[in-house]
């Protein structure tokens, strides 16, 4: 009876390599596909107005030099952190009376009433 003997190649780096590259390419497009999806885009600093709360401003920031932002803080406080950033024109719900100066955004953050303008045929108690 013959013997049958398998001979298997013993693999080169380029097989290795080439392994490699499939596994970062699948990573990539992995990651590109859940952007896509909007799975792992940013969400909103503040939710979007919607008049949920009854009471609406929008962000009024004076022209100075580059962009017309108005800084959104973790507290009602100047040293308190910066969360980031709402564009002139925005329009924010708001919750209950300024603190500080300040103005409690819904979600919990906080906005300078020195840059908020009342929208009319709001209430705001």
């Amino acid at each position: 009876m013959a013997s049958i003997k398998i001979k298997i190649k013993r693999p080169d780096s380029s097989t290795f390599r080439s392994w490699w590259f499939v596994l970062v390419a699948g990573v990539l497009l992995t990651l590109i596909a859940l952007f896509d999806s909007g799975k792992l885009a940013a969400k909103p600093l503040v939710p979007p107005a919607d008049g949920s709360t009854g009471c609406q401003f929008r962000v009024t920031v004076a022209e100075g030099e580059g962009r017309r932002v108005l800084n959104v803080r973790s507290a009602p406080d100047l040293n308190a952190e910066i969360r980031g950033t709402l564009d002139d024109g925005t329009l924010v719900d708001v919750v209950g009376r300024p603190i500080n100066g300040f103005r409690e955004l819904e979600g919990g953050l906080y906005a300078s009433a020195d840059h908020l303008t009342h929208v009319s045929g709001t209430d705001c108690g």
